[in-house]
């Protein structure tokens, strides 16, 4: 049953938050009341180094009263790309400039009292400048390899949800197979945020195994046929953005 605004109060209008009242009511007359935290949205952003470590930032949050591991992050401004605010704030709070971003998700952080929308960012290529906290901020940065990163979150080294959605998410649907090396078919931004372009990356898994020729000869089938090898690994049609890559029971294929 869909109910319909009769009355709004704004109780409360901070800098980054606004709190507001609103009165509803269905279609037979019942009314009640909702309060809604409203919130301009944010980015978070998950920094991947050349060696395949991710960058994560120790951040004092004043509300819960903790220090916690996080990745980088911040609040939009008004009328902000989410992408523009996504490079800013991997600069003021890491350090790091990027070559590259691509858009990974978009999800709700709390959305039974808060508006905010989490747009979340893969940077890469990135290179060390000099950070800028903004005042009271107190945030260190530091890499740490990508298995300890997934381990912090399974100890609850790591509790903060934005941090954990992302990570797991990057885990189960960018890195082929949930391990490293194989190829990975993405979109991504060049560095000044225009459209996005595909680039394909291939590495070898640990083995170091490469794949030549068709891979008809060893009796599989791939939907889309194999589109490169060049001494490396295969990859599928583009169409079809499938893998091809390599794990430590042999060969593994995804689409």
């Amino acid at each position: 049953m869909s109910y319909h605004l009769i009355e709004k109060r704004v109780i409360f209008a901070g800098k980054k938050v606004r709190l507001e009242v609103h009165q509803l009511a269905n279609e037979r007359g019942r009314k009640m009341e909702r309060e809604v935290c409203v919130h301009p949205g944010a980015v978070v952003i998950l920094p991947i180094l050349h060696d395949g470590s991710v960058v994560l930032i120790r951040n004092r949050r004043y509300a819960v009263g903790e220090i916690l591991v996080e990745l980088p992050a911040g609040t939009l401004e008004a009328g902000e790309d989410p992408a523009d605010c996504a490079g800013r704030e991997l600069l003021e709070e890491t350090g790091y400039r990027c070559g590259r971003l691509e858009r990974l998700l978009q999800f709700f952080s709390s959305p039974g009292i808060l508006s905010e929308t989490l747009h979340a960012y893969g940077a890469y290529d990135l290179e060390m400048s000099r950070s800028a906290l903004e005042e009271g901020e107190e945030i260190e940065a530091f890499a740490t390899p990508w298995p300890e990163a997934l381990a912090m979150i399974r100890d609850g080294k790591i509790v903060d949800a934005k941090t954990i959605a992302t990570l797991l998410y990057f885990e189960r649907f960018h890195r082929p197979g949930g391990a490293p090396g194989g190829n990975e078919c993405r979109h991504v931004l060049d560095g000044s945020g225009s459209q996005p372009q595909q680039a394909w990356r291939s590495t070898l898994g640990k083995s170091g195994v490469a794949i030549r020729g068709s891979l008809a000869a060893a009796g599989q089938s791939l939907r889309g046929g194999v589109a490169d090898s060049r001494g490396a690994a295969g990859v599928l049609g583009a169409g079809d953005c499938g893998r091809v890559f390599l794990s430590a029971n042999g060969l593994a294929f995804g689409g």
